[in-house]
């Protein structure tokens, strides 16, 4: 993300920048098993619930100051270079059906209740 290349300075010894439409993100979301469990389901709900409204958040913020970043990067002296993207997406189908193996099921099914439908 652009938020790690400005704050970090990257710039400073990256000339060329290959925008791909994706990230790491390293946001996880963790709890202690037995605390979660010790919570009950009524607060487990309002948790999830706002887990969920707040990382949507995190990730329209972080977008947003991606997108004012670009400019500010180029005008430093980076290169943009806006990646044909069609050959990333040709494996996806292939990605997917090898971690829908591994996980299983109903893990995939889990995943995608939040995520969406995945290829």
């Amino acid at each position: 993300p652009f938020i790690i290349i400005e704050f970090q300075r990257f710039f400073e010894v990256n000339k060329y920048l290959s925008i791909t439409n994706h990230m790491w993100d390293g946001y996880w979301f963790l709890a202690n098993g037995e605390q979660w469990k010790a919570l009950g389901p009524d607060l487990q709900k309002i948790v999830l619930k706002h887990a969920a409204v707040y990382c949507q958040a995190e990730r329209t913020d972080n977008n947003n100051f991606n997108l004012a970043l670009a400019d500010k990067l180029q005008r430093q002296g980076m290169v943009f270079n806006t990646a044909d993207t069609s050959t990333f997406k040709a494996k996806l189908p292939e990605f997917y059906a090898r971690w829908k193996q591994e996980f299983g099921p109903a893990a995939w099914e889990l995943m995608e209740r939040y995520t969406g439908k995945l290829g």
